[in-house]
């Protein structure tokens, strides 16, 4: 690597593509936002750019905009005179790697804002199906926004490669998931002169295929064990063809295949008909965490904020005894069964039924299921309850200086200290006042709202919600 930082013509330039950089959606943008300042670092300033889908709820937290370039201003501009908003700055939570970011959104106008006969987006579909047969005539609707988004990657790299920055230099574009694809065929379509990966992190047909009643793992083994592929028709069979020849075409395509493990090293080579050239593991950056001490830090006040969390939902229902207190989670993309979900809420299940029938109980339990669901709000008596609680909090802060000040008064007899002292000593007639008051209103909500136990979700969630209904 010394011997090529010598010669900077030796050293690739690298664009990583992917949906979720300063996007997160799911296990992707932590692969990638780890891996990122490390490939910056090796490759240096300039040679490295992380290309993402703009999200501006996402990117405000996310995304640090700057002036772009000089380089690139040509390159952006024709991208925005086709319709294609372009974004350059530092991805925060990347590692602060040069990164940028495409609105594909005006592909996807409908012709009565455009005044076009058709959608851009309609275009790109059919050279798809010319160059490729793509059939994406009955795919569900996140699929345009995905194929807009891969698409104008790929003009954008098609056009950057064209700047005085990267004459002369070996060119590398590496393309994550099917969502990101579309700019690959749109390179090897145009005979842009670069090299080109593609990673899968899981199959879609075989996603779905694990979702479903088949066991993908007996699927893959049988096909293998005959030499055969998985058959097209199994695509239309889930109603994942066009993602699926999306990934075909793709793995063809691409220079170089790249997976995640031999598991999906094996689904691809059954699914996507190509072995891939090299596993790469999921990794992690430990310099990225933090130090022992910093951590039981982190640790203290995050058990807090769960504690306050767990005192203000439970209390107005019942005492929870923290002393006596499990908490357990589980997170991810809402995949109900390929995640777990369904063998975690089985478990409980399983525990509950244990703890009815135990003669006592040695720990109360708590779940939390962390997983993103479309939600239309918080339940009003929900955030009335917290409301009420930072109330309570409010007028305890100054009995609580006053108890730690008793407290820290130490005495040759520290017992009898304590036992001299109630705690109504510490509280003004006021104090006592507001919180009674503050009481007389939780109960009141919970009898306008008829609430007998805490609610399972704090949201508003579909009352079809797989997790809610599976819970209830």
């Amino acid at each position: 690597m010394s011997q090529q930082k010598n010669d900077n013509t030796e050293i690739p330039v690298v664009f990583e593509v992917s949906n979720e950089v300063t996007n997160k959606i799911g296990g992707i943008y932590t692969v990638i936002a780890s891996k990122a300042p490390e490939m910056q670092r090796m490759l240096g300033s300039g040679n490295y750019f992380a290309i993402g889908l703009y999200n501006s709820f996402k990117a405000r937290n996310d995304f640090e905009e700057l002036d772009p370039p000089r380089d690139f201003q040509e390159a952006f501009t024709k991208l925005r005179a086709d319709g294609i908003d372009v974004k350059f700055g530092r991805w925060l939570g990347g590692g602060n790697v040069d990164t940028i970011l495409v609105d594909p959104s005006h592909l996807l106008d409908v012709p009565l804002i455009t005044g076009k006969d058709e959608r851009r987006i309609d275009q790109i579909k059919r050279l798809m199906w010319d160059w490729y047969k793509v059939d994406s005539i009955w795919m569900p609707e996140v699929f345009d926004p995905m194929v807009a988004f891969g698409w104008a990657a790929g003009m954008l790299i098609s056009e950057l490669i064209k700047c005085s920055l990267f004459r002369n230099k070996k060119i590398v574009a590496h393309f994550h998931e099917w969502t990101s694809g579309p700019g690959l065929l749109y390179l090897k379509k145009n005979n842009v002169a670069i090299s080109t990966v593609f990673m899968t992190h899981a199959t879609q047909l075989g996603r779905n295929i694990a979702m479903g009643e088949e066991d993908i793992n007996e699927v893959v083994d049988e096909y293998l064990s005959k030499g055969e592929t998985i058959p097209p028709q199994k695509a239309y069979q889930y109603h994942v063809e066009g993602t699926h020849q999306l990934e075909v075409i793709c793995a063809k395509e691409s220079d170089v295949l790249i997976t995640v493990s031999e598991a999906i090293a094996k689904e691809a080579e059954c699914i996507l008909g190509r072995k891939p050239d090299f596993v790469i593991p999921n990794g992690m950056n430990f310099d990225q965490i933090a130090q022992r001490e910093n951590l039981l830090v982190m640790q203290q006040s995050a058990r807090m904020k769960i504690a306050r969390f767990i005192e203000t939902y439970f209390n107005p229902y019942y005492k929870i005894n923290f002393e006596n207190f499990l908490v357990v989670h589980i997170s991810g993309r809402y995949e109900f069964h390929n995640k777990g979900i369904d063998v975690f809420i089985e478990s409980l299940q399983e525990v509950n039924n244990q703890l009815k029938t135990a003669d006592s109980i040695s720990k109360e339990i708590l779940a939390f299921i962390w997983i993103p669901a479309p939600v239309s709000g918080t339940k009003q008596f929900i955030s009335k309850a917290f409301e009420l609680a930072k109330q309570q909090r409010v007028i305890l802060q100054t009995p609580l200086l006053k108890i730690e000040e008793c407290l820290s008064q130490i005495s040759d007899d520290y017992r009898k200290h304590l036992e001299n002292k109630d705690l109504i000593t510490f509280f003004t007639e006021d104090e006592i006042n507001k919180i009674n008051e503050l009481a007389k209103e939780t109960s009141a909500t919970q009898k306008d709202e008829d609430i007998v136990y805490p609610p399972i979700c704090p949201f508003i969630l579909n009352e079809k919600d797989t997790i809610l209904c599976t819970l209830r």
